[in-house]
């Protein structure tokens, strides 16, 4: 606005002197002055335009490109430890990525450690037993230590639950596991197998001290009271308990595992049929 002024200023001088011719060619020089300081300015701030923009677009780019990454990789499952940079472009969204990260990962502990485990004695379920049997196994195998198993099963649980109902019966293997799960070492294992019976595996005892072992475990389930119906209502249990050294060494390890809770299994079954409440051993 300035340089206008000024050239309307010089123009009108030379208009007055006469100098009429002059004042067209300068009129056109100060126009085209006036034009590429327009063009200059506008040429400038466009510059810095797209470099602000090219700024902004690169760092959207490397925001999302993080995000579709991490995206991935949750599609694929392998997210452990997995985390986006919340200083990014794009923070209120990483930040609730980053919290949806957490959140399946704390699902699927939950989902792993259910599938492990029993819902209603908080033992370690069959799929548990089989795969801590086999690491037991090969364990036992590599140190030369021994390696014994107790099976367990509540006597009579079928007239319990129907005389008292499925309810008191649920309460029984509940109660039951509940002794096996503080009596014993935390190198044991114990878990529920199915129904009314219980498996409970012992590293680094022979048989002599698993059916010790088995002894003790059944005086402390036959202390348990329950009450129904007014009145106090005792339970036993039979044991069978086998070890390693019994089973053959040239089979596999899913054969192993079969052949070990057989020997413990047969060893039970001849306790029931010998009067039950008491620990039997495999031959």
């Amino acid at each position: 606005m300035k340089d206008m002024g000024n050239f309307f200023k010089i123009r009108l001088f030379i208009i007055i002197l006469g100098l009429f011719p002059f004042a067209l060619v300068t009129n056109f020089y100060m126009l085209l002055y006036l034009n590429i300081n327009l063009i200059l300015h506008i040429t400038i701030n466009i510059a810095l335009i797209s470099v602000y923009l090219v700024l902004i677009l690169g760092k959207i780019y490397i925001s999302l490109t993080e995000i579709y990454k991490a995206s991935q990789q949750v599609a694929k499952g392998s997210y452990a430890d997995l985390t986006i940079n919340e200083n990014g472009y794009f923070n209120s969204l990483a930040i609730s990525f980053n919290k949806m990260l957490n959140e399946i990962d704390r699902h699927k502990a939950e989902m792993e450690k259910l599938s492990f485990q029993d819902h209603l004695t908080g033992l370690s379920n069959r799929r548990m037993l089989d795969l801590s049997m086999q690491a037991q196994i090969n364990q036992s195998e590599r140190t030369e230590l021994p390696l014994s198993l107790l099976a367990i099963d509540i006597d009579d649980f079928k007239q319990i639950n129907d005389t008292h109902g499925h309810l008191f019966g649920d309460t029984v293997i509940a109660e039951v596991a509940s002794i096996l799960n503080t009596s014993l070492r935390r190198s044991d294992m114990t878990a529920r197998f199915g129904g009314e019976e219980f498996v409970v595996l012992l590293p680094n005892t022979n048989l002599i001290n698993a059916t010790k072992v088995a002894e003790k475990l059944r005086k402390e389930i036959s202390h348990l009271r329950f009450q129904s119906n007014n009145r106090l209502i005792s339970i036993s249990v039979t044991i069978g308990a086998a070890s390693l050294d019994q089973v053959p060494t040239n089979l596999s390890i899913e054969k192993k595992t079969e052949a070990l809770l057989n020997k413990a299994d047969i060893a039970l079954y001849s306790g029931k049929e010998s009067g039950k409440n008491k620990v039997s051993s495999s031959i």
